[in-house]
């Protein structure tokens, strides 16, 4: 179930959301890819695993809130490691799927970035500030997703 004021367009990866949409025409150049969003969450998730994210949960809130379809939370052990993670997320959507976030939160030197796809939103954090949040618990209506790193093709290209 979808708002009623949220439309989806087609587009050549899937369904676009209207919100989508509306934001990327205020940047005045619109995405040349969309992709519908659960594809997203599990493509996020399998990059996070090829850069050894620990943890890795997918969250499903298309049914309890209109802040974002999906969460996907990931756990790096150290700073430098939250980087590699977030930074072969962002390159690979760039580079293969022309798909960028709308917004990134948390500096570079960091225990917390958070990725915002619009429809998806990314959590990489450290395990101390993964407990302290505890994210899976405050959205615990969610439903989570499967998660079989082993059976993905992004994974097999790495």
């Amino acid at each position: 179930m979808c708002p009623a004021n949220l439309r989806f367009t087609k587009s050549p990866l899937g369904l676009a959301s209207g919100r989508w949409l509306r934001l990327a025409k205020r940047r005045d150049s619109p995405p040349v890819f969309y992709m519908e969003s659960k594809l997203l969450a599990q493509t996020c998730a399998r990059l996070a695993d090829n850069k050894k994210a620990e943890n890795i949960t997918l969250l499903d809130l298309r049914e309890l809130s209109s802040v974002a379809d999906y969460f996907v939370i990931a756990t790096g052990s150290n700073e430098p490691h939250l980087r590699a993670i977030v930074d072969e997320i962002t390159e690979k959507l760039r580079l293969d799927h022309k798909v960028r976030p709308y917004s990134t939160e948390g500096a570079r030197v960091t225990p917390w970035v958070v990725l915002d796809f619009i429809d998806v939103i990314v959590h990489v954090m450290n395990e101390e500030f993964r407990e302290l949040y505890d994210l899976e618990n405050l959205w615990g209506d969610g439903k989570k997703i499967d998660f079989d790193p082993e059976a993905t093709p992004v994974a097999a290209e790495a």
